[in-house]
């Protein structure tokens, strides 16, 4: 049903270990394929690149990875991360999943930057053009075939690229949030910031 993404990188290897330690101790059990940076960018050119460039460019050849499994829905992941501990469980009784409606959507909503334009029960509608931050998407697969088509008509890092290319269709964000974001420095240089409203326990009444 789902296949799943994690963007890394060398220098990530420590806290990357921590963030699929916790992710083995909830009810996940989807496998995950790592995409770590310097696989998919020649040694020449990775060196002439910065930290953004390379994360960027890693993130389309993951969902690239992801299209190429078998499955309804693709997350995309980064490498620092807490998770709920009934996160799978909390996924497929969603209702935009449940509903089969999911175009594209996050579990992970950071510095309570709600900005809302409608809410329902345990889910909200954001505005895509106040969207930042990667940590945890999750979409279909016809928004990440369509995001891979288009990925170059929209400037900015993964996270601007991947909202801006979804919007015309709603974007569903969990609340609460599913993922914390691990305080760990940015590869580059981004701005800090958590999930206000994550709940580890939480867990979808059926």
């Amino acid at each position: 049903m789902i296949s799943s993404v994690m963007i890394s990188c060398d220098a990530r290897t420590i806290i990357r270990e921590q963030t699929l330690k916790d992710l083995s101790e909830t009810d996940w059990d989807w496998p995950i394929k790592l995409i770590i940076d310097k696989d998919y960018i020649s040694s020449t050119e990775y060196h002439q690149m910065d930290s953004r460039q390379r994360q960027t460019i890693t993130s389309l050849e993951a969902i690239k990875a992801a299209l190429s499994l078998d499955s309804e829905y693709i997350v995309f992941m980064e490498d620092d991360l807490i998770f709920n501990k009934f996160i799978k469980h909390n996924i497929l009784n969603w209702m935009p999943i449940k509903n089969e409606i999911l175009n594209f959507g996050s579990l992970y909503t950071p510095n309570n930057n709600r900005c809302s334009i409608k809410d329902g029960k345990n889910w909200y509608i954001a505005d895509c053009l106040k969207l930042y931050g990667s940590q945890f998407f999750i979409m279909s697969r016809l928004s990440a075939q369509w995001s891979v088509d288009h990925w170059d008509t929209i400037e900015g890092m993964q996270d601007i690229k991947l909202t801006r290319l979804a919007r015309g269709k709603p974007i569903y964000y969990y609340d609460p949030s599913l993922v914390q974001h691990r305080e760990t420095p940015s590869v580059w240089g981004g701005i800090s910031h958590k999930a206000d409203n994550f709940d580890e326990y939480w867990k979808h009444p059926i």
